[in-house]
C-alpha cells in the first residue's frame, strides 16, 4: 500500500515538474497560450477636432453650466436633471471610452436630432450600465464603494466591444449530431 502511495506522489510530481497537462485533448491548445486576437481597425478619432468641439459648446453655455441639461439643450431624455457642464463633460469622456468623436451619435451643430442609431444605443446602453452598477453594488463581497460599470468595461476605447475573447480552436456549443 505504501509502495503504490509513493508511486502516485512520485507521478505527481513529476507531472507537476514536466508542466504537462494530461487532461488535455490531443492537439488543443492550452488555455491561456492562444495566439493575440487579430487586429481590429477603426478610425481613432481627431482629438484636436474633439477639442476644439467642446471647446465651441462649453462657450455657447457659458453662464448656464451649473443649470439643469434639459433646461439649457434641447431632446435631453437621460441627463435632464444633471448640470449642463457636467454632461458636456461626460459627452468628451465617452468619446474617450468609445472611441469615436461626436459625429459618431450626433448630427454636429443639430445635436436635438435622433437622426443617428447609435445616439438610440448610447441611451439605452446607459440605462443598462447604471442597472449593472446597481447589481455590482448589492454583492456583499465587493468591498470597494466605488465598484460601477462603466462604457470602458467593455468597449476598451473601441466602438464595438469584443464579444468574448478571440480563441482560434473554439467552434461554439457542440450538439449531437454535429
Amino acid at each position: 500500500m505504501m509502495n503504490k502511495r509513493w508511486f502516485f506522489y512520485v507521478l505527481v510530481l513529476v507531472m507537476v515538474s514536466l508542466g504537462t497537462n494530461y487532461a488535455q485533448k490531443p492537439g488543443q491548445q492550452q488555455r491561456g497560450n492562444f495566439p493575440p486576437p487579430p487586429p481590429r481597425e477603426f478610425p481613432k478619432p481627431d482629438s484636436a477636432l474633439i477639442q476644439q468641439m467642446f471647446d465651441k459648446m462649453n462657450k455657447a453655455i457659458e453662464g448656464k453650466a451649473d443649470s439643469p441639461a434639459a433646461s439649457v439643450f434641447q431632446n435631453i431624455q437621460v441627463f435632464k436633471a444633471m448640470p449642463a457642464g457636467r454632461m458636456l463633460g461626460m459627452m468628451k469622456n465617452w468619446t474617450r471610452m468609445i472611441g469615436v468623436d461626436c459625429a459618431h451619435c450626433h448630427v454636429i451643430d443639430q445635436w436635438e436630432k435622433d437622426d443617428k442609431a447609435p445616439k438610440l444605443t448610447a441611451r439605452a446602453m446607459d440605462k443598462l450600465r447604471g442597472d449593472v452598477t446597481g447589481l455590482v453594488k448589492n454583492i456583499k463581497s465587493i468591498t470597494n464603494e466605488r465598484a460601477q460599470v462603466t462604457c470602458w468595461t467593455c468597449h476598451r476605447g473601441q466602438p464595438q466591444p469584443e464579444v468574448f475573447p478571440f480563441r482560434p480552436d473554439f467552434r461554439g456549443p457542440q450538439r449531437k449530431g454535429n
